[in-house]
């Protein structure tokens, strides 16, 4: 058998305990080979990390395993794949073996000399010693010679090798001696065969050659504090960590709350306190230069909450940490982490809103009075309101990667305001998408764009984008699918519509009652496709429509993919377009194209 210990810890170098299987492979190769012992250890002991076995105990190994050639060793572990490199073992077992005395024969000679039934004498020449002990059964040869002191041999120093001088200076037969001067020291050990040459003048610590701080560019002061020929100490404030390292010559200033001055921390227990309000109440003075983190450990807080600026709540997740109320929100402060049942109010206040689940029994994000909150990756759903309205001039949120679902009222409302809307998710709302009104001399002018707006309720007649009275937005590379009508544009709106996917709605792609207030609605490099009653419908109304592909709206070609009715009529030039359904006159524009390449006329 083969005693064999080890060591095992995961990837990342923890140490391993518990029980499990190992199987150990013995091969006639380093990296094939065939295997000519194996043994499955069910239930090997890791306690932190060692474990110690007895090969062959199980299934023992065959003497024919060792003939002399190297043998490797595999081990795997659970259910890892083999380790390599395999481990290399003796090419041959061995044991230790000695025949009993009694059965050994009797002496028949020594040293060839033989004397049946006699005595063999030992005799001394030279310097040889021979010393019977007939007690102790022993015979020791020994000799005098290699004790002489007195060069027996005529030995000289050349045949020795050994120094002639030292550093020039020579003592046939006799000594050199070391002498001292100064700050040099000399320590002789006869016993050790050495002699150590030291100094001073190196160790001392008065300045014995009166060097001043500028000559060794030696710092004077340390941020305005100086101490002459001492130290100057750090001591770590509220919430911050000095590391010196001497070895690395470096000293870490660390804080302990992430860059705020002071951290609270509120929990249903062990925390600083209890209530979400009352860690706020007792923010003293907050200000750029005294900063708090409030954080909120898990649970329910049945409480409206009232922010400060300049203090961050954090939530431990927008899953786990409810708070079961309204809050209402301030300038420079930070909400992230928290399901919030009574919804959020931006009134004139700019707040970050991060990484919230936001519902409510009416809006869930209200903005008024020219707030502008960063709205960023929260999911607002389920409310029976808007999931954001965005209320009055100036109040231009920013609305960033957001999940605006399942919201009564719609996804987002746009009075009279200019938010951008980027990068979300604005799906299964009831009545709209985005709801956009303005007034003369304020227009909503919203930026939308790379949203996915759609899956609006077909029972309330769901659209994906509205717009009506005086607004201006730019709507720029969004996909618009699956609503009753994609885009509802009614009058004195004027938007933009550019690069957009609008397709598989169940009515129209888009419908167009405006010629704008000042200027033509632009309905540009679109992709209008799959809605079955028409693509584009345009009601009494100048609008430019250039550079789209319009077609295979209607699956049996019927209805038309452009449709116009007048006593105003459009500008339509440079689209792929297949059926056009004309009401009046007629349109004016050049260069349309049907997909089979033929020409149409507008």
């Amino acid at each position: 058998m083969i005693n064999y210990q080890g060591k095992l810890t995961t990837p990342a170098g923890a140490l391993i305990d518990t029980l499990i299987q190992m199987i150990f492979t013995i091969y006639d190769d380093s990296t094939s080979g065939t295997a000519l012992w194996a043994d499955t250890m069910g239930s090997v002991e890791v306690e932190k990390g060692i474990f110690s076995v007895m090969l062959g105990s199980g299934n023992p190994i065959p003497d024919s395993v060792f003939d002399g050639n190297a043998r490797y060793m595999s081990i795997k572990v659970g259910g890892d794949s083999e380790m390599m490199p395999r481990l290399t073992i003796g090419g041959a077992a061995y044991a230790l073996y000695s025949p009993d005395v009694d059965t050994l024969p009797g002496l028949e000679s020594v040293d060839g000399v033989s004397n049946p039934g006699g005595d063999v004498d030992f005799i001394q020449q030279d310097a040889i010693t021979i010393t019977p002990n007939d007690g102790a059964n022993t015979v020791t040869f020994g000799e005098t010679h290699s004790g002489r002191t007195d060069n027996p041999h005529a030995v000289t120093a050349t045949q020795t090798g050994a120094l002639a001088s030292t550093d020039g200076v020579s003592n046939a037969g006799g000594d050199v001696d070391f002498i001292q001067q100064n700050a040099i020291t000399i320590t002789p050990n006869d016993g050790a065969n050495t002699v150590t040459f030291g100094e001073t003048h190196s160790g001392r610590t008065d300045n014995p050659h009166a060097v001043t701080a500028a000559q060794t560019g030696a710092l004077l002061s340390v941020d305005g504090v100086s101490n002459a020929g001492g130290d100057v100490d750090f001591i770590a404030g509220a919430n911050m960590t000095i590391t010196p390292n001497d070895g690395a010559n470096t000293i870490t200033f660390s804080s302990s709350a992430g860059g705020y001055h002071h951290v609270f921390t509120v929990a249903q227990s062990g925390g600083d306190f209890t209530s979400i309000q009352a860690a706020i109440d007792n923010c003293t003075s907050p200000s750029p230069g005294n900063t708090y983190l409030v954080r909120v450990m898990p649970g329910n807080y049945p409480e409206w909450v009232t922010c400060s600026s300049f203090v961050r709540l954090q939530g431990a997740g927008k899953h786990v940490c409810r708070i079961q109320g309204n809050v209402t929100a301030a300038d420079s402060c930070t909400i992230d982490g928290f399901g919030i049942e009574g919804g959020i109010t931006c009134t004139g206040t700019s707040p970050t809103i991060t990484h919230n689940i936001v519902n409510n029994e009416g809006v869930g994000i209200w903005i008024t009075d020219e707030g502008k909150p960063w709205i960023k990756e929260n999911e607002i759903v389920d409310c029976d309101g808007f999931g954001i309205h965005c209320d009055g001039w100036g109040t231009d949120a920013w609305i960033i990667a957001n999940k605006i679902e399942r919201n009564t009222g719609g996804g987002i409302q746009c009075t009279n305001s200019s938010p951008t809307i980027s990068n979300n998710q604005i799906l299964e709302n009831n009545s709209y998408g985005i709801y956009l009104i303005g007034v003369e001399g304020m227009p909503s002018e919203p930026t939308i764009d790379d949203n996915v707006i759609g899956r609006t309720d077909p029972d309330a007649g769901g659209i994906g984008i509205y717009m009506t009275d005086y607004g201006e937005p730019r709507i720029i590379a969004n996909d618009i699918w699956i609503n009753d009508i994609g885009i509802q544009i009614h009058q004195h709106t004027q938007p933009s519509i550019l690069a957009n996917n609008i397709n598989y709605n169940r009515n129209m792609g888009i419908q167009c009652f405006s010629g704008g207030s000042s200027k033509p609605p632009t309905i540009k490099g679109n992709h209008i496709h799959s809605n079955p009653n028409v693509g584009l419908d345009i009601v009494n109304a100048f609008v430019i429509v250039s550079h789209n592909n319009i077609n295979l709206n209607d699956p049996a070609g019927v209805n038309p993919d452009i449709r116009y009715v007048g006593p105003t009529f459009p500008m339509i030039s440079l689209n792929v377009v297949d059926i056009i359904s004309i009401a009046g006159s007629g349109a004016t524009g050049l260069f349309n194209v049907t997909t089979a390449g033929g020409a149409i006329a507008p």
